[in-house]
């Protein structure tokens, strides 16, 4: 495994040498990063964009101090390997369709860490494989996906349990598990329609349904636990004719279910 750092001033293709280091802003010219490497962006890389020319497979991405943009265009990034897998920047940018897709199918542990970054900002993740314990750590998402993109099995460990904000659609896969706690899966869009579907399984944990201008669209039943609690605040909840099973609900504030 090599460490590649993204340096001459940030600003770049990524199939790129001219933009790849061995070591945090140090002299340019080391290979691109593959599927054996772990690549990282941080303070020493420039406020610049680095572009996805291509869609590549490496071990791990790593974000953080990272103030410039990284355009995906309509490429993804492929993370194959274990642990701390992603990550992010409350100080960069993303632009394009951001998607990160987490394909190792072992059983071990891994964790993803965007952190508290804008709508505008989020990332995308597809984990398509694996049983061991995912943690998705406090913070917020485009699109939550846990199938292999084609059918509706995937990612079949445990989901953890953390404050999570989704601003895109939610999709879990049929041999998934929610680990079971009280913080809250927020839907936060402020624009369009989002579906989510929950895939059969129960989701032991309070729900939030918060954007206003969303539209939050049950694919699915959901079903959380008995004390659980499902609080709609701004947007509209649109059960499309299924059922929402939850220990209470409520409805603040302006939000409107159809």
């Amino acid at each position: 495994m090599a460490a590649r750092f993204w340096v001459t001033g940030g600003t770049g293709n990524w199939n790129s040498t001219t933009n790849w280091s061995t070591t945090t802003g140090g002299a340019s010219g080391a290979s691109v990063p593959s599927t054996s490497d772990t690549a990282t962006y941080d303070a020493s890389s420039g406020a610049g964009t680095a572009t996805l020319d291509i869609s590549p497979t490496i071990q791990t991405l790593t974000m953080t101090g990272f103030t410039g943009t990284l355009a995906f265009g309509t490429n993804t990034i492929s993370l194959n390997s274990t642990g701390t897998i992603f990550t992010g920047a409350t100080t960069m940018t993303v632009t394009g369709t951001p998607l990160i897709i987490c394909t190792d199918s072992s059983a071990t542990s891994r964790t993803i860490s965007p952190g508290a970054v804008t709508e505008a900002n989020s990332i995308s993740f597809r984990f398509t494989a694996g049983t061991g314990s995912l943690t998705v750590s406090t913070g917020a998402y485009r699109d939550l996906d846990f199938t292999d993109g084609v059918n509706p099995t995937g990612f079949a460990g445990a989901f953890s349990n953390n404050v999570q904000t989704v601003y895109g659609n939610f999709k879990a896969s049929t041999g998934m598990t929610r680990v079971a706690g009280a913080s809250a899966l927020t839907f936060a869009a402020t624009s369009g329609t989002k579906t989510i579907n929950t895939a059969g399984v129960t989701f032991d944990c309070p729900f939030t349904f918060d954007g206003v201008g969303g539209t939050f669209q049950l694919v699915a039943a959901l079903t959380s636990g008995s004390s659980r609690t499902a609080t709609l605040t701004n947007g509209t909840l649109d059960f499309n004719g299924f059922t929402l099973t939850t220990g209470i609900f409520t409805g603040p504030g302006s939000g409107v279910r159809k």
